[in-house]
């Protein structure tokens, strides 16, 4: 919101880079005005030239906060112990989060934070992208459930078995005794 990022490049860089393309990457965390679960407008005003040409170009970015249930498919279940994935498998691409207490913030990719809900929690600050739900360990008297995948595009919230428009709902079933 009126923030400014300048760049400023000395004679000998623009001279050992003419002709060449000049890629300018960078991350920024949302703040708490940050419009959830919608499009955040990030504009990009580009100024070069000794003569001052512009180019304006811009992105919207989200940020999406999502509830994730577990169950019994009749009854609310706690105890069970998760981790998030960014990408297709759980391996990898851990997901680190912070908080506790059913409520977590995505912190970055890295190494999967292992969290433990009730029967609901919520994670916050999710970006763009596909997420596999991995259950680490189930309640007491219940077997470990499938995996989840989800996606979230353009500001929705996609995918199979579980996956509504704005939350997850994960299934145990009843442990079998031999």
């Amino acid at each position: 919101n009126g923030q400014v990022l300048t760049f400023v490049f000395d004679n000998d860089t623009i001279k050992n880079n003419k002709g060449k393309t000049i890629v300018i990457e960078y991350t920024a965390k949302v703040n708490a005005s940050a419009v959830i679960n919608g499009a955040n407008y990030n504009n990009v005003t580009l100024s070069y030239g000794n003569t001052t040409n512009t180019v304006n170009d811009h992105v919207d970015v989200y940020t999406w906060d999502m509830s994730i249930l577990k169950t019994d498919g009749t009854n609310a279940l706690s105890g069970a112990t998760f981790e998030l994935y960014q990408g297709t498998k759980a391996t990898g691409n851990g997901v680190e989060l912070s908080g506790n207490n059913g409520n977590y913030t995505y912190v970055k990719k890295g190494t999967a934070t292992q969290f433990t809900g009730g029967s609901s929690f919520n994670i916050k600050g999710l970006k763009s992208g596909t997420y596999v739900l991995h259950e680490v360990a189930a309640p007491d008297g219940y077997e470990v459930a499938t995996d989840i995948t989800f996606t979230i595009k353009d500001g929705k919230l996609s995918g199979s078995v579980g996956v509504d428009s704005d939350s997850v709902t994960m299934m145990d079933n009843m442990a079998t005794v031999d």
